[in-house]
């Protein structure tokens, strides 16, 4: 199993408006693909939150195919969608990890 993951920093004045977008908009989309299995979010606890608080994402996918092929044909568009609706507002790292047993 593959897991994209999205960590992103949101200000505190648009946090909410943030997560109904990633729950209304943003997620289903990435879902739609049907590049991923399922996926997760969560807020990062014990953090320094005054400047805005910190959310992960993680998607997963069967293999590292179905990342790559998000990766070559969806994760600019995705990308781009929440830089022009966010600037200003947010940072955001992404990384993959693969699962170890």
């Amino acid at each position: 199993m593959i897991l994209y993951n999205s960590t992103t920093k949101i200000d505190l004045t648009h946090a909410q408006d943030w997560m109904a977008w990633q729950r209304r908009e943003q997620i289903p989309q990435i879902m739609k693909t049907g590049l991923f299995e399922g996926h997760q979010m969560f807020r990062l606890l014990h953090q320094d939150d005054t400047e805005g608080y910190t959310y992960v994402i993680q998607f997963r996918a069967g293999d590292m195919t179905h990342y790559e092929n998000f990766c070559q044909d969806h994760r600019s568009r995705f990308n781009r969608q929440t830089d022009e609706k966010w600037r200003g507002h947010y940072v955001c790292f992404e990384s993959v990890m693969e699962l170890v047993q």
